[in-house]
């Protein structure tokens, strides 16, 4: 018997992403070092630099991450939650859901901050880092493999259920108590976004089986008998 952890596979959309983010990781680091500056100057999210024109950062800000344990965190997720669900949805479906939970907390944030922080130094906070995408990784692993074993701060083993709605309730506590909870409801957003999507996948998935099923039932059913068959004739339907 294999006592071994398990270890999901290393798969094709993850791998790219780890190699990208620990590219940008590595120059901003060195950039950092030895120049005294970051690429968060141009890559990182915030409603004024939206507001200027900037609005690629709606897709570049993950790629600047906050410190070496936080990359770290982020790869293993994308590596051991990431890894199930795209091998569980394909990569089609994966890459949509990552793109959703990117751009939609991308402007949720912009739009708070351009309606309730323009006079504020929150107008210019910059908003960086993947960690939204594994929050709504782990809420997607959560709804889907509920009862799967995940181990919190690898001490306390709980189901994946409970474990998402744990990370939840610290995000919220966050965004509610924090003097940079902007971050936080970011993260919540992220979660709310994915979730929304894979609501609507199954709405549309709902609505292609309606039609399989309205003919299934327009079909009359009789059991062929007496007269119409022989008694050595199977009685079957039609």
């Amino acid at each position: 018997m294999n006592s071994g952890m398990y270890t999901p596979p290393l798969t094709s959309i993850n791998k790219k992403i780890l190699i990208l983010l620990g590219s940008f990781f590595l120059v901003d680091s060195i950039l950092k070092l030895s120049f005294q500056f970051s690429l968060a100057t141009y890559l990182s999210l915030s409603a004024e630099s939206f507001f200027s024109g900037h609005i690629y950062t709606l897709i570049t800000y993950p790629l600047i991450q906050k410190s070496f344990l936080n990359a770290l965190f982020n790869g293993l997720v994308f590596w051991f939650i990431g890894g199930d669900l795209e091998l569980r949805w394909g990569k089609k479906i994966y890459s949509q859901f990552l793109l959703f939970s990117l751009i939609g907390p991308g402007l949720f944030y912009v739009l708070v901050s351009f309606l309730f922080f323009q006079n504020s130094i929150m107008y210019s906070f910059p908003l960086i880092g993947v960690s939204g995408l594994t929050y709504s990784l782990l809420m997607a692993y959560g709804l889907i493999f509920s009862e799967r074993l995940l181990t919190f701060m690898f001490l306390f083993p709980m189901k994946a259920k409970y474990f998402c709605m744990l990370l939840g309730g610290i995000e919220l506590y966050m965004a509610i108590f924090s003097p940079y909870s902007k971050s936080s409801w970011a993260h919540l957003a992220a979660m709310l976004c994915g979730f929304f999507y894979l609501k609507f996948l199954s709405y549309r998935s709902g609505l292609k089986d309606k039609p399989a099923q309205k003919r299934k039932k327009k079909q009359k059913f009789t059991l062929i008998k007496g007269d119409k068959a022989s008694k050595d004739d199977p009685r079957y339907w039609q």
